[in-house]
Order: C-alpha cells, then sequence, then structure tokens
C-alpha cells in the first residue's frame, strides 16, 4: 500500500510539472521550427514553401487580417522576389536562438545577407513570433526598430491595408500628443519622429505607429509609440545616455 501511494505521489509531481512546462516547450520547439522554415527555404529560394511559416497580417496583429491566406502568399512571394531582383538576399544565418520571456517565445539570429553583390552580417536581429492556424509562426524580423531597412519589410508578415491608410494621425499630430505627454518642457529638446507600419507595441501585439523620440541635452531619451489609427500613447521608454 505504502509503495502505490508513494507511486501516485511521484506520478502527481511528474503530472503537475508536465503540465507547466511542456506547453512552453512546444511553444518554444515550434517557433524555432517557425525560424528554420522560413530561413531553410529562403536561402534555398523556395519562397512558396517558406511562406508556410510566416504570420501574416494586415492590421493589428492580435486581429483577424482581412486578407486571404492565398492573396498573403502571392503578394509576399511577389516582394521576395522583387528584394532578390534588386540584389538583396538571404543566403545563411547563424546563432538562432529562440526562448521563452514569460511564457512568451522570442528570438534572435545572426542573418548572413547579400546586398549589392556584397555578404553582409547582420548580427542579433530580432524575430516575433505569433499564434495562429494552431501553431506558432513568424511574424516580423527587427533589426531596425524605427527605421527599418528593405529587406525587414519585405520579410516580414505585415501587409498594408489601404483602406486604413487615410485614417492613420498625421506627423503633425502624433509629434503633438507627444510634445502634450512630455514632463521635460525644456526647448533643449530635441525631436526626431519616424513612421512604423509594424511596430511592436507589446509582445504579442504589433500595429501602424508614430515612434517620437525626445533627446535630452545630457544624452538620455524618451521614446514614444503613438498608434497611428487611435493617437493613443501606447508604449513609452526611456534610454539613458551612453
Amino acid at each position: 500500500m505504502k509503495k502505490i501511494i508513494t507511486i501516485l505521489f511521484f506520478v502527481g509531481i511528474i503530472g503537475v510539472l508536465g503540465y507547466a512546462y511542456i506547453p512552453g516547450i512546444i511553444d518554444e520547439n515550434q517557433s524555432r521550427n517557425a525560424a528554420q522554415g522560413v530561413l531553410d527555404n529562403l536561402i534555398e529560394q523556395d519562397y512558396e514553401k517558406a511562406f508556410e511559416s510566416v504570420y501574416f497580417y494586415d492590421r493589428a496583429s492580435d486581429l483577424e487580417p482581412t486578407i486571404s491566406y492565398e492573396d498573403a502568399k502571392n503578394l509576399w512571394v511577389q516582394r521576395v522576389k522583387a528584394l532578390e531582383e534588386s540584389g538583396t538576399y538571404v543566403v545563411d544565418y547563424k546563432n538562432l536562438n529562440v526562448e521563452l520571456d514569460d511564457t512568451y517565445p522570442v528570438g534572435t539570429v545572426d542573418l548572413v545577407i547579400v546586398e549589392n553583390g556584397e555578404e553582409k552580417i547582420k548580427e542579433n536581429v530580432g524575430l516575433w513570433f505569433a499564434h495562429g492556424e494552431g501553431s506558432w509562426r513568424l511574424g516580423n524580423f527587427n533589426y531596425h526598430y524605427a527605421g527599418k531597412e528593405e529587406w525587414e519589410n519585405a520579410l516580414s508578415g505585415h501587409f498594408s491595408n489601404s483602406s486604413k491608410e487615410q485614417d492613420y494621425i498625421s506627423e503633425d499630430k502624433a509629434l503633438e500628443i507627444t510634445k502634450e505627454m512630455n514632463m521635460n518642457n525644456s526647448e533643449d529638446v530635441e525631436w526626431t519622429i519616424e513612421f512604423n507600419e509594424n511596430a511592436e507595441i507589446e509582445p504579442e501585439k504589433t500595429t501602424a505607429a508614430w515612434i517620437v523620440e525626445a533627446v535630452y541635452t545630457a544624452g538620455n531619451k524618451t521614446v514614444y509609440y503613438i498608434d497611428a489609427i487611435s493617437g493613443e500613447p501606447s508604449r513609452v521608454g526611456e534610454i539613458e545616455a551612453p
């Protein structure tokens, strides 16, 4: 009887541990497989196969896309081919790392990309994943979070929704909203602003946003993400002086 109780105790412990950790392991492996599925097939130039591991969206990433899978695939393949024809394409990758950050998969990779006939290594490129169609897929490459390079936009799963573009708030309006929020009204503040149609405002959400930087004389910065549709501040970050 004592042996049975002991066995049941350990089975229960294993069950609890499995319930806690197995879903995370599955999410991490699915995300890693998605990254490999995109990158390996980009290198082989099998773009339709690569798209099978892409998370696509044409508005906020947590909303159902208005574009169909077939249309999204065709457009994605077209723009990746156009990127290749312009002289930019992925030839290799190294140091792929995927892990869980508070139960959410995140990753980085070093990409080897040919640009105008010259191989360049893009180190520590961020990988953004989202869950769709029953599994985790690769949605974005994040190398420059503000002013993105052409290949970042081409390889991402984001598509413009032209019916919404006319509803984006203007650059001047975004700057006005930000200045009203800014607690430091010094005239020495230097302002920069960029539009990012694919800004990551939360771990599981990207949307069109104005990214506004307030650079102070001491060298520190405040970075504001203003939702380009609602005009609401989505995220604020502080960057210390170097």
